[in-house]
């Protein structure tokens, strides 16, 4: 039989959460104040927002998804274009696969988002301010994306509102911080069950709240089979090797999955999500091991090393804690003109693409709240452009008559520049 040592699973790396959820619940203040002002993803260091799945991991920065952008693109097809793909000048390759999926139902359920579209001039404001209230009587609405802006009555408007809440039936508990090792190791708080105790009633509703749906560790392995005299070489199939990590499923109140896993990521997020779901609903690990192995020992390493399911007594379990607060403009898609026919006969185009996050999970449980606006104007997009010389630059005189110039410099900072006084308006 195979035996493990006591182990604490440190998970260090958190790739993919998979839920949508309703938020309200109460957490220590100084954890849970989303309402401060959030990091712009422009200037968050290596952190990007996505909308939409089909997107490169890059392996050195933070990258987050969530539907609400998705919600809102699709307003705008089925609200505004009547169920056409929105068509735009020079659109970045994220739209096709925006437009690919207008069609699809809302992957959260009806009660957790608002989104709809229209004119201005037709109350979309007031309707979609009315929606979130009754919508979501039981969120502070300052917490809510109501919208006080006012705006030209021939404007077109977009708007969706994302709010859920996965609080735990049992808390867990707070553990000692994790050293988060990435590209800078740092030590984090978190959350989890220390030293489980089977005799220990707390110990049990916290453990009821956890799967350990896959942990496979090569080197721990390598070891074992060692002691047991399995050559590792012929142990698993061609090309079929485990990866290294652990996937664990964490049960809430609501019936969302929320998967945490620290398995190296494949491309995409969608390729990612593919992998984890795909064994988490097809966890037989026999596929990985050559079929001369004799049964009772592929018994032992599935069991001790890939469907483990709960934690043996005295091992412990850590989660990173996550807080999330960040905003983004889509400055790709402002100032594109629409192709479709009904909108390009009124020179529509898009004024402001916005979308923000705001995501916590903790001891408590999960909150997830996101808004987006697209504000569309009537107009030419470039009848405002401005040419900037804001960048280094050369500037000379040449005589008409001359090959040369009788005057050059490159100005490479702007000490040779004339400032402006104070009582200018810059802005």
């Amino acid at each position: 039989m195979f035996k493990k040592s006591i182990m604490i699973f440190l998970i260090t790396m958190v790739l993919v959460i998979i839920l949508q959820n309703k938020y309200s619940f109460a957490a220590d203040s100084n954890e849970v104040n989303l309402t401060k002002t959030p990091d712009n993803a422009s200037q968050l260091n290596a952190t990007r927002i996505t909308p939409v799945l089909d997107t490169k991991i890059n392996t050195g920065e933070n990258l987050i998804y969530c539907s609400t952008f998705q919600m809102a693109w699709n307003s705008l097809c089925q609200d505004i274009l009547k169920g056409e793909t929105a068509e735009i000048e020079n659109a970045p390759d994220y739209v096709k696969t925006l437009n690919n999926l207008i069609n699809e139902l809302a992957n959260v359920s009806d009660d957790s988002y608002v989104a709809m579209g229209g004119l201005s001039q037709d109350n979309i404001v007031e309707r979609f301010n009315k929606a979130l209230l009754e919508k979501f009587k039981d969120v502070d609405t300052k917490e809510l994306p109501i919208i006080k802006d006012k705006f030209g009555h021939d404007q077109i408007l977009i708007f969706a509102y994302l709010n859920k809440l996965m609080p735990f039936e049992h808390e867990f508990q707070k553990t000692k911080p994790i050293l988060f090792q990435s590209n800078k190791e740092s030590w984090v708080k978190s959350f989890g069950l220390d030293y489980y105790n089977s005799r220990n009633e707390s110990h049990e509703n916290i453990l009821k709240q956890l799967d350990i749906v896959y942990y496979f560790d090569y080197g721990e392995f390598s070891k074992s089979v060692k002691d047991n005299n399995i050559d590792t070489i012929t142990l698993f199939k061609n090309g079929l090797n485990p990866k290294t990590g652990l996937i664990i499923k964490l049960k809430t109140k609501s019936e969302d999955d929320l998967v945490i896993s620290t398995l190296s990521p494949l491309n995409t997020f969608l390729d990612t999500f593919f992998d984890i779901d795909n064994r988490i609903n097809n966890p037989s690990t026999y596929r990985y091991l050559n079929d001369s192995i004799p049964l009772e020992i592929k018994n032992n390493i599935t069991n001790n090393f890939f469907n483990i399911k709960t934690l043996k007594p005295d091992e412990s379990i850590r989660i990173p804690n996550i807080k999330i607060k960040i905003d983004h403009f889509y400055s790709e898609l402002e100032k594109k003109s629409f192709l479709n026919k009904q909108l390009l006969k009124n020179n529509y185009y898009i004024e402001k693409a916005f979308q923000d996050v705001k995501f916590l999970l903790n001891e408590k449980g999960v909150i997830l709240s996101s808004s987006v606006r697209i504000l569309m104007k009537m107009g030419r997009s470039d009848e405002h452009k401005i040419y900037l010389v804001d960048k280094p630059f050369v500037i000379y005189l040449r005589s008409k008559n001359s090959n040369y110039p009788y005057f050059m410099a490159y100005i490479q900072n702007p000490y040779l520049l004339v400032m402006p006084n104070n009582n200018e308006d810059i802005f």
